[in-house]
């Protein structure tokens, strides 16, 4: 039967060295770029194999960038159009900037 010992915890810990290493100037420039702290994740899969081993599946997370957006608007349906009814398209210096959508015709019912 599979156990975890010291041989087990060793090969763990030199597979997260190995990632540590491998990715060192990524997770400087994340740290560089961080607003506050940085998060460095690791994981560890242990899965038995049938000759009483250990399968090891080492990971290793941080995100290197952050991306928050907001867009805000407010739209009143009933507001009065700045465009008069009687203008179909404006054009400037050729080009076409304002063209009045069509509205969608009604289903007959």
């Amino acid at each position: 039967m599979a156990r975890i010992g010291k041989y087990t915890a060793r090969k763990m810990t030199e597979m997260l060295n190995v990632l540590i290493n491998e990715h060192l100037d990524e997770i400087d420039d994340a740290y560089r770029n961080a607003e506050d702290s940085l998060s460095v994740g690791f994981t560890v899969k242990v899965k038995p194999q049938k000759d009483a081993g250990n399968e090891l599946d080492a990971t290793i997370n941080f995100v290197t960038a952050r991306c928050k957006d907001t867009i805000k608007d407010a739209v009143d349906e009933n507001q009065m159009s700045f465009i008069s009814d009687n203008i179909e398209s404006i054009k400037v210096g050729g080009e076409t900037v304002y063209e009045r959508a069509q509205e969608p015709e009604a289903a007959d019912g």
